[in-house]
């Protein structure tokens, strides 16, 4: 791959590289230091990629194993604190009331998805936040398309009662 197909390649995945490393860490700084590894190592591997599944099913893993690995690392201990969309950025159409809005309820979906198993808030991300089908979901996770399909619904269930008992 020469230099301007790896330059579109990451144009159009830079977001979702961001938006997957920095829900994995809970942190801006760990986040920007694991994407110049996630980065070396799309680049490095972009040639052996196959195209078996989806690119943006490949780099999803390439960020999550980037994550884990740093994690792994002796002199740091694994704080697990996936949140959605942590740079709180609201769209720029929205007006101050509609941006204080959708900032309150994608903090509590957070506070929601951090009291579920690991499987079904990490389903649930790549579902509605980073748009992932189904089958993608499934190569992901290495699982199959049916117990993604369980592990989504419990967790829908779970956001609409805590979203309707109000919290």
């Amino acid at each position: 791959m020469n230099h301007n197909d790896f330059i579109i390649l990451l144009t159009d995945h830079k977001e979702m590289i961001y938006r997957v490393v920095r829900s994995q860490t809970g942190s801006e700084q760990d986040a920007d230091d694991i994407m110049q590894e996630v980065l070396l190592k799309i680049y490095q591997g972009i040639d052996s990629f196959k195209g078996e599944s989806n690119v943006k099913t490949w780099i999803y893993r390439i960020c999550k194993n980037t994550v884990a690995d740093y994690y792994r690392k002796p002199w740091w201990k694994f704080n697990w604190l996936p949140l959605i969309n942590q740079d709180n950025t609201a769209t720029t159409t929205n007006g101050p009331f509609e941006q204080v809005a959708e900032k309150q309820s994608r903090r509590r979906l957070n506070e929601i998805l951090q009291t579920f198993p690991q499987q079904q808030s990490e389903i649930f991300r790549l579902r509605f936040v980073e748009h992932l089908s189904l089958q993608d979901i499934s190569e992901i996770k290495d699982m199959n398309l049916n117990t993604i399909k369980t592990h989504l619904y419990r967790a829908v269930k779970k956001v609409r009662a805590e979203l309707t008992m109000g919290g």
